[in-house]
C-alpha cells in the first residue's frame, strides 16, 4: 500500500470530512486531501501519538533549494556573506566615515552570528498530522503554469560585437597589403564597412537619446530588442467551496475543518516572553484521489503554504444557524502557493 492510501488507516480523514460521508460510494473515491506538516519546534504541534516523523514516511517533497538544510553548514557563509556586504557597503565612504564603516561591518557580523545561533534552534524540520482534511473535488479545479520573459535592448551590445567583427575583418584583409603594392579592394571594401556601420552605429545611438533629431529627420535608431528568460513563476491556485451541513455533526466538521485552515497558514511567536521572530507557518501537501490511489490524470503539486483564507457565512444574503449557533451555510476560497517551480524534470519525472 502506497502512503497516500488513505485507506489503509495510517491517516484519519474522519473528524475533518465534508461531506461528512466523503468514502462512501456515492462520491465514487473522488476527493482532494490535505496533509497537514507543522514546524517541530512550534507550540502547537499535537503530541507524539497523534504526529509522524517525516523520515518515517515514503515522502518525495519539493519545497525549495534552501528548506530543510543544515543550520550548522551554512552558518560560516551566512557570516561571511554578512560582513562581507556591510564591509563592501561602507568601503567607499569618505575618511571621515571610517569609523562608522568599521562599526558597521562589526555589527554585521554580529547580527550574522546571532540569526546563526538562534537559528541552529529552530530548522524546518516538520512532522505531519496523523489527521488530515479530506474535501470533495472542488467544483472548479484548474492551474497556471507560466515563465518570466522581459524585453532587453540588445542594440548597444550589438553595436560592439559588430564593429569588433569589422575592426577584425579589416585587420585579415590588412595582412595581405604589402608597402610596395597597391591597397587591395578587400582591404578597402573592410575599411568602408567599417566605417559606413560605425556611422550608422552612432548615428541610432544618438537618434535614441534625442527624440528631437528622430522627429526632424524622419529615422529612428534600432534597440535590438530581444526577449530574454527571467525564470519559472511559482504557480498558484485556489480552491472555491460552498458548505451547507446537513445536520449540525457535519457542522462540526465544517467548523473543525476552518479552524485547522486558519491554524496552520500563520505563524507563531518563537518566544512567548517576546515578539520578535516568527516560527513559519505550517505547509501543505495536496493531493488528488480517485478510488484507492493519486489520480495519475491531473496535475499535482509539490508541497504549498495556503496564503489566503476567506470565510463568508452569508453566502446566499441571509444568515441562518442551527440550534447551537452553527451557521448552515458557508463558503470558503483556499488561495496557496507552491514552494518550487516546475521544470521539465517535474512535470515528466513527478506530473506537476
Amino acid at each position: 500500500m502506497s502512503y497516500l492510501d488513505y485507506t489503509n488507516d495510517k491517516y484519519d480523514i474522519t473528524s475533518l470530512s465534508y461531506p461528512i460521508d466523503i468514502q462512501s460510494p456515492e462520491y465514487g473515491g473522488n476527493m482532494v486531501i490535505l496533509y497537514i506538516n507543522v514546524a517541530t519546534a512550534s507550540k502547537f504541534l499535537p503530541p507524539p501519538n497523534q504526529t509522524y516523523d517525516m523520515k518515517d514516511l515514503d515522502l518525495t517533497r519539493d519545497r525549495g533549494l534552501l528548506v530543510g538544510r543544515p543550520i550548522s553548514a551554512i552558518n560560516a557563509a551566512l557570516s561571511s556573506a554578512l560582513n562581507g556586504a556591510m564591509g563592501g557597503l561602507f568601503a567607499g565612504a569618505i575618511g571621515g566615515f571610517g569609523s562608522i564603516a568599521t562599526g558597521a561591518t562589526a555589527i554585521g557580523g554580529a547580527a550574522a552570528w546571532a540569526s546563526a545561533e538562534i537559528a541552529g534552534t529552530t530548522t524546518r524540520e516538520q512532522k505531519r498530522l496523523k489527521t488530515a482534511i479530506a474535501l470533495h473535488m472542488p467544483n472548479s479545479l484548474n492551474i497556471r503554469y507560466s515563465t518570466s520573459w522581459t524585453e532587453e535592448d540588445t542594440g548597444t551590445t550589438e553595436a560592439l560585437s559588430q564593429v569588433g567583427a569589422d575592426a577584425i575583418g579589416l585587420l585579415k584583409s590588412l595582412k595581405d597589403v604589402k608597402l610596395s603594392n597597391m591597397i587591395p579592394e578587400s582591404t578597402k571594401n573592410a575599411g568602408s564597412t567599417l566605417g559606413n556601420n560605425a556611422t550608422s552605429i552612432a548615428a541610432s545611438e544618438a537618434l535614441q537619446k534625442m527624440g528631437t533629431m528622430s522627429a526632424r529627420t524622419g529615422l529612428a535608431g534600432n534597440p535590438k530588442r530581444e526577449m530574454v528568460f527571467k525564470g519559472v513563476d511559482f504557480r498558484t491556485f485556489a480552491f472555491d467551496y460552498n458548505f451547507f451541513p446537513r445536520d449540525e455533526k457535519e457542522a462540526e466538521h465544517v467548523y473543525n475543518i476552518i479552524y485547522q485552515l486558519k491554524l496552520h497558514m500563520l505563524p507563531e511567536y518563537k518566544e512567548d516572553t517576546n515578539n520578535f521572530l516568527y516560527i513559519y507557518p505550517s505547509e501543505f501537501d495536496i493531493n488528488y484521489f480517485s478510488g484507492n490511489g493519486i489520480n495519475q490524470y491531473i496535475h499535482r503539486h509539490p508541497s504549498c503554504v495556503l496564503t489566503e483564507l476567506n470565510v463568508n457565512y452569508t453566502p446566499n444574503g441571509n444568515f441562518t444557524t442551527f440550534a447551537n449557533g452553527m451557521p448552515t451555510q458557508i463558503a470558503i476560497t483556499m488561495s496557496f502557493k507552491e514552494l518550487t517551480s516546475p521544470t521539465k524534470e517535474s512535470i515528466q519525472g513527478r506530473g506537476y
